[in-house]
């Protein structure tokens, strides 16, 4: 058994503290079609697709996009290489850091970092953290230089799908695979 008082863990990953910038939420409605194939009388084919994407800084670029159709799936790749390119933009521009006179003071009488929460040290060197998907009041406190390093955003957008183990996977991988 530890003894009383003595942490055997610790939480060390930071970064997992921050919401994902973006996540995509879609989803894909098949219909059944009639074949030939006396074998295979019916099959499914994707009939349209819809997407959600949520920004967890600025709800203004949060959007909603759908297509119905047979062409559904090319849309839908489409419209992820594109989301793509556009996240890559975002990620690839950062802002600077930008503090309030109040937000200076704030800095200056800190004394424990806001990433791990630990007490600055006589040794430790003091920075300034912040947001650097946005322009302004992205100042997030004091923390540890070390912390700071560490603390990197994700630049990892998940698509989250309804029911992808079921089904719709088949669609979505066959034409995503098939567009590489």
């Amino acid at each position: 058994m530890p003894e009383p008082g003595k942490n055997i863990l610790r939480f060390k990953n930071y970064n997992n503290k921050e919401k994902t910038p973006f996540i995509v939420y879609a989803d894909l409605e098949s219909v059944l079609r009639p074949t030939n194939d006396l074998k295979k009388p019916q099959e499914y084919v994707p009939a349209a697709v819809g997407y959600y994407v949520k920004c967890s800084y600025d709800d203004t670029l949060s959007y909603y996009k759908a297509h119905r159709g047979a062409d559904c799936m090319q849309w839908f790749a489409e419209e992820m290489a594109q989301l793509a390119e556009d996240m890559a933009t975002v990620f690839w521009c950062p802002y600077d850091i930008n503090m309030t006179p109040s937000q200076e003071d704030e800095f200056r009488k800190a004394t424990h970092c806001h990433i791990c929460e630990e007490p600055f040290g006589p040794e430790d060197k003091k920075v300034c953290d912040h947001v650097h998907l946005i322009p302004e009041n992205n100042y997030r406190g004091a923390a540890h230089e070390g912390c700071n390093i560490n603390y990197k955003d994700t630049q990892i957008v998940p698509i989250v799908f309804h029911n992808l183990s079921g089904y719709d996977a088949h669609f979505i991988i066959t034409d995503i695979a098939t567009r590489m």
